[in-house]
């Protein structure tokens, strides 16, 4: 989801109630329909930023990935929860 988007969807999902927090945020990021695990490429798109700037998020300490046995990066629904 790009990053547009969600806060379009988040202030229109606050109007004159109060301040945008994180978890109405989270409750935006409904994963439910987000495949698991995703690729890096499939999380860059998803997220619409870069890979390089997926995996700087990852040496920031930001978030942590898994990886699979071959070492590629398998990013699961709660860490592409934490990067949104």
């Amino acid at each position: 989801m790009a990053t547009d988007d969600l806060m379009t969807r988040a202030l229109e999902m606050v109007g004159d109630d109060g301040p945008l927090s994180v978890e109405v945020i989270h409750r935006l990021t409904d994963l439910a329909d987000v495949p698991e695990p995703m690729t890096i490429a499939e999380v860059a798109d998803l997220l619409d930023i870069t890979p390089h700037t997926l995996r700087y998020y990852e040496r920031a300490g930001l978030v942590e990935v898994a990886r699979d046995r071959y070492g590629h990066r398998v990013y699961d629904a709660e860490a592409v929860r934490r990067l949104v």
